[in-house]
């Protein structure tokens, strides 16, 4: 009994490293859509994410209940190489998650500035006073 758990838990964690390793290659495929400004491959990026991030939900939760049947009444140890390999794949995601919400953040300036200079350049800043339209240009000197 004991030895068909581990061998849960065994392909419990080997799914997980997988799905944790997909789950880096979405990352760095949304921050290159995003550096290439590829609107359709960033929506498929984003939407892949999700479903394995559901997936790992899952298999959290199994991996998590088979080393509870397979060591009852202590606490789940990654010792093994695989462990070890999880431990590694999830400092990567956290790195790349950092990577990409500083990436989301900077390109959404970036997004924001240049939809100002565009209704800045078309003659729709409205004035502070009133409601004609004003038109303003922005300089810039190098």
């Amino acid at each position: 009994m004991q030895d068909e758990s581990l061998t849960t838990g065994s392909a419990a964690a080997s799914g997980y490293l997988q799905q944790l390793r997909a789950l880096a290659s979405a990352l760095q495929s949304a921050m290159r859509a995003i550096a290439e400004n590829d609107i359709a491959l960033l929506e498929e990026s984003v939407a892949e994410q999700a479903m394995i991030c559901a997936n790992l939900a899952l298999l959290a939760k199994a991996f998590d209940a088979t080393l509870r049947a397979a060591v009852p009444g202590s606490p789940a140890s990654l010792e093994d190489p695989v462990g070890l390999s999880i431990s590694s794949a999830i400092h990567d995601v956290r790195r790349l998650n950092l990577q990409y919400a500083s990436l989301l953040k900077h390109s959404g300036r970036s997004l924001h500035l240049l939809t100002l200079l565009c209704r800045s350049y078309s003659g729709q800043i409205q004035e502070a006073r009133g409601s004609r339209l004003k038109r303003q240009t922005w300089a810039c000197e190098v």
